[in-house]
């Protein structure tokens, strides 16, 4: 190859080679085109890469901060603003403008005050520009920089942004419809946010959110303007909107204080009070005084029964909380659930505004407190005091029927006269009126008002009459009339399948059940009620699960619903089916969920199943007591103690739950520790003390005192609230003790006929009967030996009972069998012994 041929070749080369090469230029432009389509986090790297060769490269340090503004990358493209603004000139400052715009939009969205204050010193070049030094100027108006405010200026903008401080800080004046329009459309709108954060100060909330969508499609996406958005669909009550923003916030800062706030809030108003605790938490770290988050906090303990809890939050309401604040009603509820019931009902009439309305909620509350005590008088005299309460408005008079059907009896002598005789215009009203008088067995009123009513509303009348016959037994009369009534009532539907079930029609019960339920729209109630009559009367529930399966179609938590179903049918493995599919589709699991599982594995008998479903509940549920509180009680039915305070002290680690407590104080009692059993029990609150679990306590304590009236006195009240084996056995023995024998046999008979399933005061029944009734006795034992099959003690109890009854066959083989379960017995030996001669 000669010369001219290697020259030629490599000038081929070096062309080749220029042509591959990408420029600076060409990088840019393709970074600027991913841009442009979207592709930002691509366009980033490229860009990153560009500036990392060329630092004064500006057109890409700027794109740069740019698409980190379009990610949510705020600090990133803070600094990037930043170093803009530090490598500008004169020459350049006009194209580098929108870097200082936003610059300063960050630094107002940041809160980041000082880095506007501070502008003119940390950039002093920059204010030779006039179009820098004024946009400055504006945004230290907005700072309240009364320098800046008190200069003449007959500029339309300063003179609007002057104004909108003004009213965001002190909210007096409103801004004319001028200066909103200067600050739209002046500055491509660059102050767009600070005029939504005063639609958002004046309540003008459906502004608010068109000013900061805005906002976002003009300027950027910054968690200021998403929280801004939140706070405004929150205060309209758009709360699937403003949970959605709180969450976009979080997800990114996941401790800031407003946006816990609002999601805790939300929360906690839609009755996710598990989810709602600890974004509140996180809230008042930041606000530690403010009145409503303690509020909701206290309110949350009080509905978990963590009254302890609730009162710390609220405690001194009464000094700090203003006259009507919500917080002193739900320390008042506190204190009676912690035992205090006279401070309770003091902090109330100290704090109550003066409206009956609110005296309504005051009986009520007090009413179910006392009912709770047993302190019936009082309960009977508070409810009096309900129904003597002088309403005029509508809403009132609904309340105040509303909280006296929370109170079913038929014997409370309540004075009925404050009923009217007219009717009431509402017919919502009559019948809230009617179903008020139908709790309390009030017939005689009843055929009042349907005298009465007749000429102003007949058809609420003949409901009245109609309610009157059911309660006097005429079924057939209600049925005929309520059937062709046409009010549409609730209690309307009970009374015709209770009349329908009452004359034998069964099979017209449910199929008007079945006619009733809406397919649209399916009334639960109804739906269930149809279960039950159905389940009762072994009818088919095709029409149950085909209404069920297009809840389902519609939502998948009714998945639920057909699983209890299900399970009430005894179709075990077709319910874990359903609630398998839930689990499946359920981005959180309801508490539902993990007590139908549970449920269902009982039923199934299967004790290491039902463990590792606690368990896994546990695991699930890390923040919430409940699962531990059901893993202890059911160790307890398995009868093992020491596991169960085992897993109770485990629990008590992470929870301060008085109940738990109390658990505690149960097992260190049936494992023998009394004394520390008395210490712990002694530092329970009052109103755990006075649950059911803890007056049985009480009374174990008199027990092994030898207390037995007062154990008597404790168990009853005890039984009277939950009815258990465990107090039923103490009840029992309490008796026994003190030689009323009679009635303790009788306590017995009543309790195992309540409760079948508990075969261990079925033994102390048959073992107190065989002298006093031997063919009872017999009975119950033939009764235990079915549910307990091997059980070698029955075997010989029922033996020598079959041998004093002359059926020596029987008892031979019995006590037979007792000895090849247990050998060499002597006290079985001795009764075959018996048995032979």
């Amino acid at each position: 190859m000669n010369k001219k041929q290697i020259l030629l070749l490599g000038l081929t080369g070096l062309l080749s080679l220029g042509c591959t090469q990408e420029t600076e230029q060409d990088k840019f432009l393709l970074a600027e085109k991913d841009f442009e389509a979207s592709a930002y986090e691509k366009s980033i790297i490229q860009l990153k890469s560009l500036v990392q060769e060329n630092e004064t490269f500006l057109d890409a340090r700027l794109l740069l901060a740019d698409a980190y503004l379009k990610t949510g990358q705020i600090l990133n493209a803070k600094r990037e603003y930043t170093r803009i603004l530090e490598s500008i000139n004169e020459e350049n400052a006009d194209k580098a403008f929108s870097a200082v715009e936003n610059y300063f939009l960050l630094s107002f969205f940041n809160q980041e005050f000082e880095d506007i204050e501070s502008f003119a010193t940390t950039f002093p070049d920059l204010q030779k520009n006039s179009k820098i030094k004024k946009l400055n100027d504006r945004f230290l108006i907005l700072l309240g920089n009364s320098e800046k405010k008190s200069a003449k200026t007959q500029d339309l903008l300063d003179q609007a942004l002057i104004a909108l401080e003004s009213n965001v800080s002190n909210q007096k004046l409103k801004l004319s419809q001028q200066e909103t329009t200067a600050i739209e459309t002046k500055s491509d709108g660059l102050f767009l946010p600070m005029l939504g954060h005063y639609y958002l100060a004046s309540g003008e909330a459906t502004k608010c959110i068109d000013t900061f969508e805005k906002v976002n499609e003009q300027l950027f996406t910054h968690p200021y303007s998403t929280l801004r958005l939140a706070q405004c669909h929150y205060n309209i009550k758009e709360y699937d909107k403003a949970l959605l923003y709180s969450d976009e916030v979080l997800s990114r800062f996941p401790e800031q204080p407003l946006a816990n706030r609002l999601k805790g809030t939300i929360n906690f108003l839609n009755g996710s009070l598990d989810e709602a605790e600890q974004y509140l938490l996180k809230a008042t770290d930041f606000y530690p005084n403010d009145s409503a988050l303690k509020t909701y906090l206290g309110t949350l303990y009080l509905q978990q029964g963590y009254y302890e809890k609730a009162f710390q939050q609220l405690k001194g309401a009464n000094s700090v909380f203003p006259k009507g604040h919500p917080a002193r009603k739900v320390l008042a509820i506190t204190e009676i659930k912690l035992g205090n019931y006279e401070r309770g009902i003091e902090v109330f009439k100290n704090s109550l505004v003066d409206s009956d309305e609110a005296n309504l909620s005051l009986f009520a509350i007090a009413a179910n407190a006392a009912q709770a005590e047993g302190d019936i008088n009082t309960r009977n005299q508070l409810i009096q005091s309900i129904a003597s309460i002088e309403t005029s408005s509508l809403s009132s008079e609904f309340h105040k029927f509303s909280q006296l059907n929370k109170f079913k009896t038929n014997s409370e002598g309540i004075n009925f006269d404050f009923i009217p005789l007219v009717a009431p215009e509402n017919g919502a009203l009559a019948q809230v009126m009617i179903g008020t008088l139908y709790q309390y067995n009030q017939v005689e009123k009843l055929k009042q008002i349907a005298e009465t009513w007749q000429s102003k509303n007949k058809e609420a009348a003949i409901f009245a009459s109609s309610v009157a016959s059911y309660l006097e037994g005429d079924y057939n009369i209600a049925l005929n009339s309520l059937q062709k009534n046409k009010v549409v009532s609730p209690l309307k539907h009970t009374l015709i399948v209770e009349s329908l079930l009452a004359t034998q029609n069964a099979k017209k019960a449910s199929e008007y059940l079945e006619e009733a339920i809406s397919n649209e729209k399916p009334d639960l109630l109804l739906l269930n009620q149809l279960f039950i009559v159905n389940l009762e009367n072994n009818y088919s529930q095709s029409y149950v699960y085909k209404i069920t399966d297009s809840l389902i179609e519609k939502s998948f938590e009714f998945e639920l619903l057909k699983a209890k179903f299900l399970l009430l049918e005894s179709k075990n493995k077709e319910s874990l089916s359903s609630l398998s599919r839930y689990k499946t589709n359920a981005k959180q699991l309801n508490p539902s969920y993990w007590k139908l599982l549970l449920k269902n594995k009982v039923m199934a008998a299967e004790p290491e199943e039902v463990l590792i479903a606690l368990d896994d509940w546990i695991k699930n549920t890390p923040d919430v007591p409940d699962a531990y509180i059901a893993k202890i009680n059911y160790l307890e039915t398995l009868g093992n103690a020491n596991k169960a305070l085992e897993t109770t002290e485990q629990a008590l680690k992470k929870f301060d739950d008085p109940r738990l407590q109390l658990l505690q104080v149960n097992f260190l009692l049936l494992t023998s520790s009394l004394e520390l059993a008395k210490q712990k029990f002694a530092q329970i609150p009052k109103a755990t003390q006075n649950t059911p679990l803890g007056r049985g306590i009480s009374a174990s304590f008199a027990l092994t005192s030898k207390n037995f009236a007062l154990a008597e006195e404790r168990l009853s009240e005890a039984y009277e609230k939950a009815p258990s084996p465990r107090v039923a056995s103490m009840m029992f023995s309490a008796l026994m003790n003190q030689r009323k024998i009679s009635e303790a046999i009788s306590f017995l008979e009543k309790h195992v006929s309540y409760l079948p399933s508990d075969i261990i005061n079925m033994r102390l029944l048959a073992d107190a009967l065989v002298e006093r009734d031997m063919l009872k006795a017999r009975s119950y034992y033939i009764f235990l030996l079915e549910a307990t099959q091997n059980n070698h003690v029955v075997m010989n109890n029922l033996a020598w009972i079959e041998n004093e009854l002359g059926n020596k066959q029987n008892a031979l083989t019995l006590i037979e069998k007792a000895l090849e379960l247990k050998p060499n017995d002597p006290n079985y030996e001795d009764t075959l012994e018996l048995i032979k001669n």
